[in-house]
């Protein structure tokens, strides 16, 4: 999925959602993928479908990332599994911290490598 395809994904929500700019289009979709790809091997989500996985993941992540305070400086996502809400979070919110809390080892792995370009975000399993 591409950045304008993640777009058109949303499209039936986007009212509810904050403008994205292509990088964090581009950014969100690259996350998508990795976690749609690290999933036909190790249970992540249930959604499979990418269209289906853009808005249920993606868009409610989004629709949380506009409704944290302004002030917001760090958020902690507890029992992060796929990343979501945290690192859509971290994206829409680069100067907020976002710790990603998950127990299970292999998951960590996961958010580790979907957070790597991502300054803002810490992982702890």
């Amino acid at each position: 999925m591409t950045g304008g395809e993640l777009r058109a994904a949303l499209g039936p929500i986007e009212r509810f959602l904050p403008a994205i700019s292509d990088a964090e289009a581009g950014a969100l979709a690259e996350h998508l993928n990795l976690l749609l790809s690290w999933n036909r091997k190790m249970n992540l989500t249930r959604v499979s479908d990418p269209v289906e996985a853009a808005r249920k993941h993606v868009g409610e992540s989004l629709f949380l990332a506009e409704r944290l305070e302004s002030g917001a400086r760090t958020v902690v996502d507890l029992g992060a599994g796929g990343g979501f809400p945290g690192i859509p979070v971290a994206i829409m919110r680069p100067l907020c911290q976002v710790m990603l809390v998950e127990r299970d080892i292999r998951k960590g792995v996961f958010l580790r490598e979907a957070s790597r370009g991502l300054a803002n975000v810490s992982v702890a399993s």
